[in-house]
């Protein structure tokens, strides 16, 4: 298991328990940096992400600036976790900032 796989056990179970009667599904979302996951079933797609300061999105989720959390919680080890609905997308790039600031 990948160090960005390392906690996919118990995601599954925290789903399980969060969202009863749902078969999940798990893939890496691509790039390199933390460990995140998409989890998809028949109904939706959400987005896992580990280590994530939970108070700091819910705050941005209240203003609009991300997505709003569906869950949050703590693993065994105490790594922070948020559950986002997945946005289908592209990350912008610097130049995107600059030429659309708008």
């Amino acid at each position: 298991m990948s160090d960005r796989q390392g906690h996919l056990h118990e995601i599954r179970v925290f789903l399980q328990e969060r969202f009863p009667r749902m078969d999940w599904s798990f893939e890496l979302p691509g790039g390199s940096g933390n460990e995140t996951y998409l989890a998809r079933n028949r109904e939706t797609t959400v987005f896992i992400k580990l280590g994530a300061a939970i108070a700091v999105y819910r705050a941005m989720a209240v203003i609009g600036l991300t997505p709003v959390l569906l869950e949050a919680g703590v693993l065994s080890d105490g790594t922070p976790l948020i559950v986002q609905p997945w946005i289908d997308g592209r990350t912008p790039s610097r130049s995107d900032y600059r030429e659309r600031l708008e």
